[in-house]
C-alpha cells in the first residue's frame, strides 16, 4: 500500500507539534541536518555515505 505523501507530512507536523519543547527542538534539529545532507548529496547513496560520515553512531 502506498502512503499518502501529503497525508504523511501532516501527521508528522501533528506530532511534533505535541512533542515538549525540547524533544520539538531536537526533533527540528536531527531533520535540518537530515536536509542539509540531502543537498550535498548528487545521489541517494552519497547521502548514506555523508549519513554514516556524520553519524554520532560511527
Amino acid at each position: 500500500m502506498k502512503c499518502n505523501e501529503h497525508l504523511l507530512k501532516m501527521l508528522v507536523r501533528d506530532i511534533v507539534a505535541k512533542l515538549p519543547e525540547k524533544e520539538k527542538a531536537l526533533y527540528q534539529f536531527i531533520d535540518e541536518l537530515e536536509v542539509r545532507l540531502i543537498e550535498a548529496a548528487a545521489t541517494p547513496d552519497q547521502y548514506l555515505n555523508l549519513l554514516k560520515k556524520y553519524s554520532s553512531l560511527s
